[in-house]
């Protein structure tokens, strides 16, 4: 039976549409999609729920954009997901967090108010999995350890675990004299050049440039100024008091967010006395969200799915 919970749900300017459609596979027969979008405390949502749907939901976190996405951007998002809609039977559901830029916070307060919308509206008898993907992989960290009455397990897909860190790296990166320099220092701190998914250097300093700026709006200054602000909304110091099974899966090439974030954040879950509830999983020179990285996602996902349906925990962390 499905959790429940005492979060009351402010719906406003809500237009839901129904647009079904279908799928195929060679290996299965059509599965027909209904697909429901509208707004939900000023944030576009998307809500897929497939025929063969087993009462599953799978919540995902969007990753860092500067701009909100679109709703055509939010359904390109989800149509990465097709194949959990289609060949598992999850219902799936995505936000755009209503804004862009650093939104954490918001992203927390916008994914557990459509989590809780789903599931009061759409009759949810299942597990409901958090998912997360950069960004994404932080407010489904913060998330699964704020809540875990409401979410059953989190998987975090090469997600950031320390705002500080992650603020100096990229003024750190921005402050570079030229793109020469800034190509050597990536190579320096472990990452590949170009860092996947920038196509340039040039574009690769131009996404750190609004990330520190887009940061420092965030959380109303820099980490010396506002240290309180970064560390309450970074997994390694707010949320390693985990109590449901946690999966990340990172690559060691990352550019974007550091392996070694995964790696630390894993350490002080083992200093919280949580080692039982976490998994790291390294994708050798896989880089933020690659081919390399992903090819690691079924296995993945099939060991979380285990964990979750029958209590078998993968393999412990070799990082």
């Amino acid at each position: 039976m499905r959790k429940t919970s005492t979060f009351s749900v402010l719906v406003l300017a809500v237009a839901v549409l129904t647009v079904p459609f279908v799928v195929s596979t060679q290996a299965l027969p059509p599965v027909t999609v209904n697909e429901y979008t509208g707004k939900l405390g000023g944030a576009y949502y998307l809500i897929r729920i497939p025929s063969n749907w087993a009462g599953e939901l799978l919540v995902f976190c969007r990753g860092y954009s500067h701009l909100e996405p679109t709703p055509a951007e939010l359904a390109s998002m989800a149509n990465l997901w097709n194949s959990m809609v289609v060949v598992r039977g999850f219902a799936l559901a995505m936000s755009t967090f209503g804004t862009g830029g650093t939104c954490i916070k918001e992203g927390m307060i916008r994914t557990h108010q459509l989590t809780e919308y789903v599931i009061n509206n759409y009759g949810v008898y299942g597990h409901v999995y958090l998912f997360g993907a950069s960004m994404g992989g932080n407010i489904a960290l913060n998330l699964g350890a704020k809540y875990p009455d409401l979410y059953d397990c989190v998987l975090d897909m090469f997600g950031s675990k320390n705002a500080i860190a992650q603020y100096n790296d990229k003024l750190f990166y921005t402050n570079t004299p030229n793109d020469v320099v800034l190509a050597q220092e990536i190579l320096n701190r472990g990452g590949l050049v170009p860092p996947f998914p920038s196509a340039t250097i040039a574009d690769f300093r131009i996404f750190c440039q609004n990330a520190v700026s887009d940061t420092v709006l965030a959380y109303g200054g820099t980490p010396t100024e506002k240290p309180q602000a970064y560390e309450r909304y970074s997994p390694i110091f707010s949320s390693t008091d985990i109590e449901i099974p946690t999966i990340t899966i990172h690559g060691t090439k990352d550019a974007y967010v550091p392996y070694s974030q995964s790696v630390d954040f894993m350490n002080a879950v083992n200093d919280a006395g949580h080692s039982d509830m976490y998994r790291l999983f390294k994708m050798t020179n896989g880089q933020h969200g690659n081919s390399v990285t992903l090819a690691g996602m079924p296995l993945v996902i099939g060991y979380l799915i285990n964990w979750v349906e029958n209590g078998v925990a993968p393999p412990p962390s070799n990082p």
